[in-house]
């Protein structure tokens, strides 16, 4: 019996993957950032006084290596293996997926994209930047952009007003540090409501929509804790509700930025889009953390 051919293109991995899911899976991944920022949080309240920063970095570097070593049992991507000509391994791959899901895959062959036999033209990253996404990176790149500026932005500022002067005058590389913790921790448990809110709306809300309403009350408490009498109540309350508004806006973003490109560069367009966080992220620090920046209270 002649096996049944098997084309890695945009509709048979959707079909692959369960697209039903997919949003779920990424969902999931979310409530792992949130729950970092928990646990480091926690980390920092424990030793950062009593011990240190080179304590604390050591601790902050543990996960890392647990990620380094984890990372080479994960499965490699078929789409990727075949790319590369790797056609048996992705087949393994594939064969291997099934059957963690408890799913029967027949004899097929795989067939990728660019494959002359298949008729289909061949396809590069390089479409990313051709003129047909210019106008989609522009505006994905410029949210994504956007929010990491204001995510990381509120926690930098926040942690600077949370911060409480040593009195040790030791100049030592190894002076410690203290904040106020109980209100650190607050605003970043409270993430895990954004989380909450987009996992019961997702399916309902449509995805720009659900985008906009979150980061337009993300912009309308970053203006009340501008404009109202900076207590350290309001503080927390104002910044807390900030992160939980910017989280759901990123989550919805997260959800949604896979779905606007095609197959062949959706995952360098998703990567590409979340490296604009990155980016903020180094550019904030510089205004965060700027003395010309008023924190009186």
């Amino acid at each position: 019996m002649r096996p049944k051919v098997l084309n890695l293109s945009l509709h048979s991995c959707c079909r692959c993957i369960l697209l039903s899911i997919r949003g779920n899976f990424l969902l999931g991944i979310q409530f792992f950032w949130s729950l970092g920022n928990v646990v480091v949080t926690m980390w920092a309240w424990l030793v950062l006084g009593p011990y240190g920063w080179r304590v604390m970095a050591f601790g902050c570097a543990v996960p890392m290596n647990i990620s380094l070593v984890g990372a080479f049992f994960m499965p490699e991507s078929p789409r990727w293996l075949v790319s590369q000509g790797r056609t048996e391994e992705a087949k393994q791959s594939l064969l291997y997926a099934a059957n963690m899901n408890g799913t029967e895959l027949k004899d097929f062959q795989l067939v990728g994209r660019g494959d002359k036999s298949n008729g289909e033209t061949e396809e590069s990253l390089m479409d990313l930047f051709s003129v047909k996404y210019l106008k989609l990176n522009s505006l994905v790149w410029t949210v994504w952009f956007c929010y990491g500026f204001v995510y990381y932005g509120i926690i930098l500022f926040t942690t600077r007003l949370f911060a409480h002067d040593h009195d040790d005058d030791d100049t030592d590389d190894d002076k410690t540090c203290h904040f106020d913790y109980l209100h650190l921790m607050i605003s970043a448990v409270i993430e895990f409501i954004a989380l909450f809110f987009v996992l019961l709306g997702m399916e309902i809300i449509a995805r720009n929509l659900f985008q906009s309403l979150f980061y337009g009350l993300s912009a309308a408490f970053c203006l009340l804790l501008a404009f109202f009498d900076t207590s350290t109540i309001l503080i927390t309350m104002f910044s807390s509700l900030i992160r939980l508004a910017v989280r759901g806006g990123l989550t919805v973003t997260w959800l949604a930025t896979p779905e606007l490109y095609p197959t062949h560069i959706r995952s360098s367009g998703h990567a590409i889009a979340s490296s604009m966080v990155r980016l903020a992220g180094v550019v904030c620090p510089f205004l965060a953390s700027n003395n010309s920046v008023s924190e009186a209270v």
